[in-house]
C-alpha cells in the first residue's frame, strides 16, 4: 500500500474536532449553495474512482493540498491565500493517506466545474463547441437552471460536464488553458481524516 502525504489548512474548531473526535467530516452545513452542484458532482466522482464508506456521518469530502507549485519545497505559502481575517488562529495539518483513498484534481482547472465552463482539450476544440452551441439555438440563460430541460440543453450539459473529466489527468498540459507542471496546483479529496494519520501540527497566525 502506497502512501500519500497530503496538508490541509482548518481553523480551530475543525482542528479541536478532529482531535477530540479522532477523526474529521466535511459537513452540509458549511457548503455555500453556489458550490452544491459541483461539490455534488465531485462527490459522484469519488464514488466511482474511490471506495465509497458505508458511514450515516458522511456529507461533504474533506479537501487538502498534495502539490502547491510555485514553491521549490512543494508546500504552501499562505501568503498566496485569504483563509481568514487578520489576526485567526489557524492550523496547517500534515496527514498520510493511502492513494487508493484520495482523489487528485488540478485546483485551476476545478474554476471550470464551479463555473459550469466547457473544458477544451485544445483551442481547436474550445472553437468547435463555441459552434456547436451557436447552431444549437439553445438558450443559455438556462443552462444553469437545472430544472429546465430541453433536448438542446441537455446535450451542451452533458458534454460540459464529460469535459470536466480532464482535471483529473494530472499529465494534461495544455498552454491555451492551464500553467505548465512546475505551477501546478494539485488538490485532493478524501472522505475523511484520521488523527493518527496526522504526522505534524502547525499553528498559524493570520497576518
Amino acid at each position: 500500500m502506497f502512501f500519500i502525504k497530503l496538508w490541509t489548512i482548518k481553523d480551530e474548531k475543525a482542528y479541536e474536532e478532529l482531535k477530540n473526535n479522532k477523526i474529521l467530516y466535511g459537513k452540509t452545513k458549511y457548503v455555500h449553495n453556489y458550490f452544491k452542484n459541483p461539490y455534488d458532482w465531485i462527490i459522484a466522482q469519488m464514488k466511482k474512482r474511490l471506495q465509497y464508506p458505508s458511514l450515516d456521518v458522511f456529507q461533504y469530502p474533506v479537501w487538502a493540498w498534495y502539490k502547491w507549485g510555485v514553491d521549490k519545497k512543494n508546500t504552501e505559502d499562505l501568503r498566496y491565500r485569504g483563509y481568514g481575517q487578520k489576526g485567526a488562529k489557524l492550523y496547517k495539518i500534515e496527514f498520510e493517506e493511502s492513494e487508493e483513498k484520495i482523489l487528485l484534481s488540478d485546483f485551476c482547472l476545478f474554476n471550470f466545474v464551479l463555473n459550469y465552463w466547457y473544458l477544451p482539450k485544445n483551442e481547436n476544440d474550445d472553437i468547435e463547441f463555441r459552434k456547436e452551441i451557436k447552431n444549437s439555438g439553445a438558450d443559455l440563460s438556462y443552462l444553469m437552471k437545472f430544472d429546465q430541460h430541453s433536448k438542446e440543453l441537455d446535450k451542451i450539459r452533458h458534454k460540459i460536464e464529460e469535459s470536466w473529466n480532464l482535471i483529473f489527468d494530472l499529465k494534461y498540459n495544455n498552454e491555451y488553458i492551464n500553467p505548465s507542471n512546475k505551477y501546478r496546483l494539485i488538490q485532493a479529496t478524501l472522505w475523511n481524516i484520521k488523527w493518527n494519520q496526522v504526522t505534524k501540527v502547525e499553528e498559524i497566525i493570520v497576518k
